[in-house]
């Protein structure tokens, strides 16, 4: 099949392709290693030496944590900036939505992680009095959780998982 392309055509291809070629180049660079992410003042520990293969021993629990909040961080998210950043419970402020400035909820935050296979399973819980929020359909008293749930893995690569428990403040649109 011949394609015949006119001089004015030709001119407006050129830049075309050439952006098509450097994006195609960009696809074919290797995506840089998984970022570490460290809270201010925390320890960092450097990623795994792409020469070696991964282990699940190779993976700690707070490797795991860093994993989770990096990907949050990248993806705009500080939804768990008040979570301890290793294993552990700590009296936090649950930032949720609404007219500004949004509302605020004095709760528990738990970070937890188990081994599940090669993977690490992270969680994060918090846990509220229901008397200080509560969506309308449940109890308006005693103690609301929410969990979120990420797998990951040996590479430090994350899945989220299905989170669980009650409407969070921080759904409060």
């Amino acid at each position: 099949m011949d394609v015949k392309v006119g001089a004015r055509s030709g001119r407006l291809m050129a830049p075309i392709v050439a952006l098509v070629v450097a994006v195609g180049c960009q696809a074919a660079t290797p995506a840089p290693a998984t970022p570490t992410f460290a809270a201010p003042g925390s320890p960092t520990s450097a990623a795994p030496s792409p020469r070696t293969s991964p282990t699940p021993e190779g993976m700690t629990a707070e490797g795991a944590i860093r994993a989770v909040l990096a990907e949050s961080a990248l993806n705009g998210s500080m939804l768990f900036a008040a979570f301890p950043t290793s294993v552990g419970s700590q009296s936090c402020q649950i930032r949720g939505g609404g007219p500004y400035p949004g509302i605020s909820v004095p709760g528990t935050c738990r970070t937890e992680v188990e081994v599940s296979g090669p993977n690490h399973v992270v969680r994060f819980v918090e846990f509220w009095d229901a008397s200080r929020f509560h969506y309308a359909s449940e109890p308006s008293s005693g103690e609301l959780q929410h969990t979120w749930t990420f797998a990951v893995d040996v590479s430090g690569r994350v899945v989220v998982q299905p989170d669980s428990g009650n409407f969070p403040p921080q759904w409060v649109k």
